[in-house]
């Protein structure tokens, strides 16, 4: 049984895409207008190129030390701190380490030369001269502006606003004012003298700071090779392969130096509180010394008899107790009072003091390691950063116990230092026993011996401390520098290419098939069979003729022809 509906549903294929090769013109001139585009971007277009670096975050206290700093190691002043690795990641990406090395590098100022469709950047030896900043107008910083430099030859140059406010005349190497600041431009050497035209003509934009920053942190991708490797590997696009390469080797040296500078710090506070203990001891010092001296001198005494001398060895023994308890107790002190004082502030402790608790030590130093990892990130991070908030914790617990540590440490010194003092006491017998001169004698020697103990055991610890400033090493060793391939990431040619040739094919498409979805007129005989059932009886086509009567009785024309198959049809039907 016939089904006019299967059929009327059924796609012609060959009908649908005669649609389409029918405005073949179509097709060709879009494809044509398409690479064309395609040509033009490629061409003018800057080639974009990946520079990438890997560096490994040293975890110093699992690596230890290395053979050269082993000789330091019983000293107690190497060693450092455990680097967590997504922490590092934040502080290489952090403003502050940005911003220095845009300061370092100088790349608040760039350098073109025009070019057909378009600016050429110039950078290092491309670029025939130099902007050097004697004083810069701080609104430079958040601003970007340009001026126009003509270089004349070899000495001469103008200088002009892009929007020609302003035409000077200067020499290279003078300074020049201007309400940018004060600068001087020196010339390349290798472009001297300039014989490039395209070059003799160079724009050099100023960049405001903060947005250059914050193009970089977009830029610049910082990332663990594995979630806990302390492998980190850089990434950055660049149209200046030798720009992107001293970028990333910059951001490295300057965490390095970031580094040092914090572990130097807390050394530099120890050396200070060292410094001040040694003017005070030493003052002191000096003091009984001269004591000694003026009290041999008015009683003439040239030496000690043998009971006498036996005596003040019996005493250097006690006394070299004591001068330890002492010491440790004046340091306590201290240090509680530095702890209470800067109990709503986040300051560095000395360090390597010769604490007998070792747990206190230990203490100082975890709050140190806290406190620089709070402050690096505490110049990027929110104040509700969960990481920063986390660190704060941490260091107000360990400041409550180190509190804590100290003032059992000063009751427990108190308490040794009362007995050590009243055994020495037992030895007043033997010195009652001897004579007079020499009996005050040993007391100013005793008190000479004590001072000299403390201001000996500061000078070591000194020593020490400039042995740790001396051989700080960098947290971040270099596996890879960075590195690009002469080979551009983009603009991918074959992608672009492949791409106008899709966009090409898909506009006519698009419009031949919208065209027809939006037709409401009987174009053929399969317009009235798709949408309607009723029988078709015949199709007339058009006369070109001016005639009002197209047929007549003999007439054979096509038109007549399709007249007389539609009567027949309609008789049939009837």
């Amino acid at each position: 049984m016939y089904n006019y509906n299967e059929e009327k549903n059924q796609v012609d294929i060959k009908y649908e895409i005669q649609k389409y090769v029918s405005h073949w013109r179509l097709f060709v001139v879009c494809l044509l207008i398409s690479l064309f585009c395609a040509f033009i971007y490629l061409k003018y277009t800057a080639a974009t190129y990946q520079v990438s670096a890997s560096i490994m975050i040293k975890d110093n206290k699992q690596a230890g030390v290395s053979k050269e700093l082993a000789a330091f190691e019983d000293l107690g002043i190497i060693g450092g701190s455990a680097n967590n690795p997504e922490n590092e990641v934040e502080i290489l990406k952090s403003r502050k380490i940005l911003g220095r090395v845009l300061d370092s590098l100088n790349l608040g100022v760039s350098y073109f030369r025009q070019g057909g469709l378009r600016d050429v950047e110039l950078y290092k030896n491309s670029n025939p001269i130099y902007l050097n900043w004697v004083e810069k107008n701080p609104l430079l910083r958040e601003i970007d502006t340009s001026i126009v430099v003509s270089i004349l030859g070899k000495n001469k140059f103008v200088i002009q606003d892009v929007e020609d406010d302003f035409k000077t005349e200067h020499r290279f190497g003078e300074l020049v004012q201007t309400e940018l600041g004060i600068f001087k431009l020196t010339l390349n050497a290798v472009f001297e003298p300039v014989v490039d035209k395209d070059l003799s003509e160079i724009f050099i934009s100023f960049h405001g700071r903060n947005r250059l920053i914050d193009y970089y942190f977009k830029e610049v991708d910082v990332k663990a090779i594995d979630k806990l490797s302390p492998v980190l590997k850089f990434s950055l696009k660049t149209k200046i392969r030798q720009k992107g390469r001293d970028l990333v080797n910059e951001i490295v040296k300057q965490y390095n130096i970031d580094g040092i500078n914090d572990a130097n710090l807390v050394s530099q506070k120890t050396m200070n509180f060292i410094d001040q203990r040694l003017i005070t001891i030493g003052k002191s010092l000096k003091l009984v010394q001269d004591n000694v001296k003026n009290y041999k001198v008015e009683n003439k005494i040239t030496g000690l008899s043998k009971e006498a001398e036996l005596t003040l060895g019996i005493y250097s023994e006690s006394t070299q107790e004591l001068v330890k308890v002492q010491n440790e107790l004046e340091m306590a002190k201290w240090m509680k009072k530095n702890l209470d004082k800067s109990s709503s502030d986040y300051e560095i402790l000395p360090q390597n003091l010769g604490f007998s608790d070792i747990g206190i030590s230990t203490s100082i130093e975890n709050f140190n390691t806290l406190v620089l990892e709070e402050n690096r990130l505490a110049s990027d991070a929110g104040e509700m950063n969960p990481l920063l908030l986390q660190i704060k914790a941490q260091i107000n617990s360990i400041r409550l116990n180190l509190e804590k540590s100290i003032s059992n440490l000063i009751v427990s010194s108190e308490m040794k230092f009362k007995q050590l003092k009243a055994e020495s006491a037992k030895l007043n017998k033997k010195v009652s026993a001897l004579p007079y001169l020499e009996r005050g004698y040993i007391d100013i020697a005793r008190e000479q011996e004590i001072i000299s103990g403390l201001y000996s055991y500061l000078l070591k610890k000194r020593e020490e401390t400039s042995i740790s400033l001396a051989v700080t090493v960098p947290n971040a060793k270099i596996i890879d520098e960075a590195y690009s391939s002469s080979i551009p990431i983009g603009p991918k040619k074959k992608s672009v290419l492949l791409g106008s040739l899709f966009l090409g094919l898909l506009i006519p498409i698009g419009f031949i098939y919208i065209k027809n979805l939006l037709d409401t007129k009987v174009h053929s005989r399969k317009d009235i069979e798709e949408l309607t059932n009723i029988p078709f009886l015949g199709d007339v086509p058009h006369s070109d003729s001016d005639s009002k009567v197209v047929i007549n009785n003999d007439s054979r024309t096509g038109i007549a022809e399709a007249f007389r198959l539609i009567r027949t049809n309609l008789n049939f039907m009837l």
